[in-house]
């Protein structure tokens, strides 16, 4: 299995260091390169980056998005970046510090021995995971989303889109990810499109934490977008347009 570890970032100046020291302590990570997408931070994450990454054993590359691309923008330039270059599977990792190598490991480690799955995807409120620093408020309300979902898809859906997944790179092919929307509950769409083709896939339970993170979506109007294209789904509207297929532009540097 060859693996291309796609970290997005942005405005993670102080966060991504301390991913990258994870990265730089887990000596038996099995991903065969590492891209870092900086989409337009208008900090030093870049910097911070390239200084930090210097005794990275593993192949790194920065991409600097040309425009910010939204976090689903990011996503689709790292999978065009998996796809053409032969990468079996794609782990998507934010890079603001919040989900835990550790559990990239792992999580590589059962994809490995479950060749049927076709996704593993992070969960933060499986029955197993852990939570720092998130608020009783916020889990009570990603947990009743999580139960319309279920209700919805008929299956139970635990994680709607966390900062940790790791994807088959031809199962997302078979997907027309180039039209669906480029913003912050971009995971949704891939979530509904699993559901709606049967396709094997599996929540696994991270540890995730809030510390110095500065979040980029609003909790109630990400709430209702979710539901949105839940409802829109499941009536039999798709959530694409033309109008989000573009080129994605970057700079890359090798680390």
């Amino acid at each position: 299995m060859t693996s291309l570890l796609a970290i997005p970032c942005y405005n993670c100046e102080e966060q991504i260091v301390r991913v990258i020291n994870s990265l730089k302590e887990s000596t038996d990570l099995a991903v065969d390169m590492i891209i870092f997408v900086n989409n337009c931070s208008s900090d030093k994450t870049a910097e911070k980056i390239i200084s930090s990454t210097a005794s990275l054993k593993i192949p790194s590359a920065l991409i600097n998005n040309l425009s910010n691309y939204g976090l689903g923008g990011s996503f689709k330039l790292s999978f065009q970046y998996a796809l053409e270059n032969n990468f079996e599977h794609l782990i998507f990792f934010h890079g603001d510090d919040q989900a835990k190598v550790a559990d990239v490991k792992e999580m590589i480690r059962q994809m490995k021995s479950d060749s049927s799955l076709t996704a593993l995807l992070g969960s933060r409120f499986d029955i197993k995971s852990k939570r720092k620093g998130y608020s009783l408020l916020r889990t009570a309300g990603n947990k009743f989303l999580n139960l319309i979902f279920s209700i919805f898809c008929f299956r139970k859906i635990t994680e709607i889109g966390s900062g940790l997944n790791i994807y088959r790179v031809d199962m997302l092919n078979s997907f027309n990810i180039d039209h669906w929307p480029n913003h912050i509950a971009f995971d949704v769409n891939i979530v509904l499109g699993l559901v709606s083709k049967n396709l094997k896939f599996k929540f696994f339970p991270i540890t995730w934490e809030e510390e110095d993170q500065k979040s980029n979506a609003g909790n109630f109007s990400t709430a209702l977008l979710v539901l949105f294209m839940l409802v829109k789904w499941r009536l039999g509207f798709k959530n694409t347009s033309l109008q989000w297929k573009r080129e994605f532009k970057y700079d890359k540097v090798i680390l």
